[in-house]
């Protein structure tokens, strides 16, 4: 009974899994040198051993993160098991800085969320940069290096901008980080538990958010736009951008660079808001940090 009852719990685990965009995103098939180290189980395997930021050669058959690619599953046949295969602090791609965001899940989460080695870096106050490519910018999802403070321009200005990592991200606050919102009170497969989802979408289409993590500190919650939060950094962003468009940089609805040559400060502008775009969390990861650079970028970019 009590194996069967295991089992039902591992398989209500897969069922959530199965509808997470890890696993349905198709995104696995992105086999190459510098994406499989994240896009595959068997590149993400490979390189936790050295932090590589590839591997050593394409992925020839590709499989997507699975039950094996977080947790050492069959390793000894006991409970030990279920460990998880990465917990320890490591430097991040971008800055070398070591990170430490928790044994329980942030430290694994975090090898694969932060931003990636981009070229050319440009330098506030530096020469101006030259952009080639219209897809320029930091990877997607680079949550740890905002959950850390760490990647942002820091444009001096009306605000001052947290140098220390906020309570969210912070494992002596928060011991989850990444699994303590992102995993909160499984409801179906459609958010919480192995699904890491934070919203789902009701059969009238209205969002349906996930706030349980917030409860456990935030005891009076109603939404993701608590203390006006996501409110604050849309706005910071559309500001930011519409300056953006302005200068030149880019155009309106998307987030793509018109090749050229713009000053250094103006390209790290851009870096700033695609971060912060790209971070999807409306400035939860890290508010005060969020906020705080947006409004000295917002400040810099009206020079130009």
């Amino acid at each position: 009974t009590q194996c069967h009852a295991g089992n039902v719990v591992l398989y209500g685990k897969q069922f959530q899994y199965a509808s997470s965009r890890h696993a349905w995103g198709g995104n696995f098939t992105r086999n190459t040198t510098t994406c499989a180290v994240c896009h595959t189980h068997q590149g993400f395997l490979e390189r936790l051993p050295t932090n590589a930021s590839a591997t050593a050669a394409t992925i020839v058959d590709p499989v997507p993160q699975n039950c094996r690619t977080c947790h050492q599953i069959h390793k000894t046949y006991t409970s030990a098991d279920f460990a998880l295969t990465a917990t320890t602090p490591f430097p991040l791609w971008v800055g070398g800085a070591t990170i430490d965001l928790g044994a329980q899940a942030g430290n694994l989460c975090a090898r694969c969320h932060q931003m990636r080695l981009l070229t050319p870096v440009p330098t506030l106050g530096g020469p101006a940069v030259t952009l080639t490519s219209t897809r320029y910018g930091w990877h997607y999802s680079p949550v740890a290096n905002v959950m850390t403070a760490n990647g942002a321009y820091k444009f001096t200005g009306p605000a001052t901008i947290p140098t220390v990592t906020h309570v969210h991200g912070d494992k002596s606050f928060n011991p989850g980080i990444c699994a303590t919102c992102h995993m909160a009170t499984a409801v179906g497969v459609d958010r919480g538990g192995h699904t890491l989802k934070m919203h789902s979408v009701s059969s009238t289409g209205a969002e349906i958010q996930n706030i349980a993590g917030c409860l456990e500190c935030h005891k009076t919650v109603t939404s993701f736009n608590h203390f006006g939060l996501r409110t604050d950094v849309d706005k910071l962003l559309d500001q930011v951008d519409t300056e953006l468009i302005r200068i030149g940089i880019k155009t309106a609805g998307n987030h793509y660079v018109k090749p050229g040559t713009y000053p250094a400060d103006v390209v790290a502008g851009f870096l700033n808001w695609y971060l912060f775009v790209e971070d999807k969390s409306h400035g939860i990861h890290n508010p005060p940090y969020v906020k705080n650079v947006l409004i000295n970028t917002l400040a810099k970019m009206k020079t130009y």
